[in-house]
């Protein structure tokens, strides 16, 4: 079971239903820092950001699931320990009472996409990892 688990959630298919699911994640975190809008949808938006953590939370469960009988090996990957504590944190007590904390849990699962798109991620870290030459040279020229 958990060997068929395992290339069920890495197949291509399972990564796109992810990618479509964190895609419409951001769009409702979007509307939801217009007023009008969270008027009229608000209660309908909140049920969508339920669905979607359910969501999340079952990739989980399945990823974790699919090592068998050595689930503690899902904690070995960065990404997969990102994941955790991002979708955790909405269970986290005091953030479903503050919206700011929560808020900022949801926008987190956003950039779960880097898990999902790596090519993504391998830019990223080009990127990320250009920034303190690219800091010392401005400090350079401007000193």
């Amino acid at each position: 079971m958990a060997a068929w688990l395992r290339r069920f959630v890495h197949t291509t298919g399972f990564d796109v239903v992810i990618l479509i699911v964190i895609v419409a994640n951001a769009i409702v975190l979007g509307l939801q820092t217009y007023p009008g809008i969270v008027e009229d949808y608000g209660e309908t938006l909140n049920v969508l950001n339920d669905v979607f953590l359910g969501v999340f939370v079952v990739e989980l469960v399945l990823r974790i699931l699919s090592y068998g009988s050595r689930p503690w090996d899902f904690f070995r990957n960065g990404w997969d320990v990102f994941d955790f504590i991002v979708v955790a944190a909405a269970f986290a007590p005091g953030v479903r009472e503050s919206s700011t904390l929560l808020r900022l849990a949801r926008l987190l699962r956003i950039v779960r996409i880097f898990r999902v798109l790596p090519d993504l991620r391998i830019l990223v870290i080009g990127v990320v990892r250009s920034l303190p030459p690219l800091f010392s040279m401005t400090l350079l020229v401007t000193v």
